[in-house]
């Protein structure tokens, strides 16, 4: 009888463990979930904890999936005007980024701006922005990149205290950005 109590005391114990291992979060690192923008030859990569949102100024607007949050993270491809090949250089792209960001967010402040390696065969910025609103403080993270005649723009939005998360989500989608020609 003890024998009995023992097996059936064990197997409850183990189902209980294994139910609760079930219901705890997985430890696992989000899918990613592939963009490709064939137009402009450009192909990334985005967690899917964030999903696309629509927006008439961006090619990809990417909000956090659940929940409300002061961040987002925009890719655009802006036109450029009628120009020689070559004639547009990145500091007027960077110029006229940090000019679009201060009609938006009066008070802007540029933190740094500076190369970044990570344009795959471009050149590229980042630049660094910060200002209050309502009393947050908020920073935005432009990576300007020109190749081919052609400027790519990646923009990261975070109040700050979600820029950590903000950021190392940014630094993994710009980690997987590849041309396509």
């Amino acid at each position: 009888m003890s024998i009995a109590r023992l097996v059936i005391g064990g197997s409850i114990a183990l189902l209980a463990f294994l139910n609760v291992a079930a219901d705890a979060p997985r430890a696992t690192a989000p899918a990613m979930v592939t963009f490709e923008d064939k137009k402009d030859n450009v192909r990334f990569q985005y967690p899917d904890t964030w999903k696309t949102k629509p927006d008439k100024d961006d090619v990809l607007m990417l909000v956090p999936a659940q929940g409300n949050s002061d961040r987002d993270i925009t890719f655009d491809v802006p036109g450029l005007p009628p120009h020689f090949p070559g004639m547009i250089r990145l500091s007027l792209i960077e110029n006229g980024y940090i000019k679009d960001q201060k009609k938006q967010h009066p008070g802007i402040k540029v933190v740094q701006a500076a190369d970044d390696p990570r344009a795959g065969g471009g050149k590229a910025r980042l630049v660094e922005l910060t200002w209050q609103q309502n009393g947050k403080a908020y920073t935005d993270l432009g990576l300007l990149i020109m190749r081919k005649d052609v400027v790519y723009i990646f923009s990261a939005d975070a109040s700050a205290d979600e820029l950590a998360s903000l950021r190392a989500d940014f630094d993994k989608i710009v980690a997987t950005l590849t041309w396509t020609k």
